[in-house]
């Protein structure tokens, strides 16, 4: 109101002017009172805007979530009943609550082997392992041993080993080592487990669900303990790398009954098969 007096009195003074000296000072007044109103218009429109913006509600913070109870905590820690991680689980806890069916396909090597038609390594593996002899000077494999040995595994070769040489066998305690078998790990063998993390520089099992896995190992052997034995004579294994594998189990289901399931195995380990009367374990 004051700016608007003080425009109107410039103009009534302008108005009134008859030297140049009083047009000058009205239109100097005339100009003052346009700038305070200018500069009043300017204020109200802040001030109307300031009212216009409305507070920014406080954001609500996420409740945080109950602590789990002990039996939920117990429960996270397992893996569903059945599933592979379960089975492994109950294999390092040594098999606990696992069976196995007695059947002529509980365990399957995925097998690449036609006993009609053996490719030209699986042949050269057929003829070595036939005159592979036990320490009775007799063959140490039948045919129904040898096509196991040609299901369980591919990419056969045969390797030449010295008296002295280092071989393993991985089985349970209280195993008679110089048991005969063809699944026999040399020091390639043992040097791939330790360089996966599943056995210690000490020759310690470290994850025997791991060494089931990698060697496509079956039911009955828990990978409990490492046999070390050497090569007596000079002679020549056949060796191959292990196929992957799965095997039938059935697993208690905390119900009176069982559950039926299959485990698959990775393989991917290498084996060699040596003949029983060049190799020993002691007892």
């Amino acid at each position: 109101m004051i700016a608007g007096k003080d425009f109107v009195e410039a103009v009534i003074k302008a108005g009134h002017a008859t030297t140049g000296e009083e047009i000058k000072l009205a239109a100097k007044l005339a100009a003052a009172a346009l700038v305070s109103l200018g500069l009043l218009v300017l204020l109200r429109e802040i001030v109307k805007r300031v009212h216009e913006v409305k507070p920014k509600a406080p954001e609500a913070e996420d409740e945080p979530l109950p602590p789990k109870s002990p039996r939920q905590q117990v429960l996270a820690a397992y893996p569903a009943r059945g599933s592979t991680d379960d089975i492994i689980q109950r294999y390092n806890n040594g098999n606990d609550g696992v069976t196995y069916p007695r059947r002529a396909d509980q365990f399957t090597p995925d097998s690449v082997y036609d006993s009609t038609a053996p490719a030209a390594d699986q042949r050269t593996a057929i003829n070595q392992l036939q005159s592979q002899l036990d320490s009775s000077g007799n063959p140490a494999w039948d045919d129904d041993k040898i096509d196991q040995i040609l299901n369980s595994g591919s990419k056969f070769g045969t390797n030449d080993y010295s008296a002295g040489d280092n071989i393993y066998k991985i089985q349970n305690l209280g195993y008679n080592p110089d048991t005969p078998s063809p699944y026999i790990l040399d020091q390639n063998g043992m040097n791939q487990l330790i360089n996966q993390g599943y056995v210690d520089e000490n020759l310690n099992v470290t994850n025997a669900a791991g060494v089931k896995q990698y060697l496509a190992l079956p039911c009955y052997n828990m990978a409990q303990t490492i046999f070390q034995g050497q090569v007596t004579a000079p002679t020549t294994g056949v060796t191959s790398q292990i196929n992957s594998a799965s095997e039938l189990f059935n697993l208690d289901n905390g119900a009176g009954g069982v559950d039926e399931g299959k485990l698959l195995m990775t393989g991917g380990g290498s084996q060699v098969s040596l003949p029983p009367s060049a190799v020993s374990f002691g007892k």
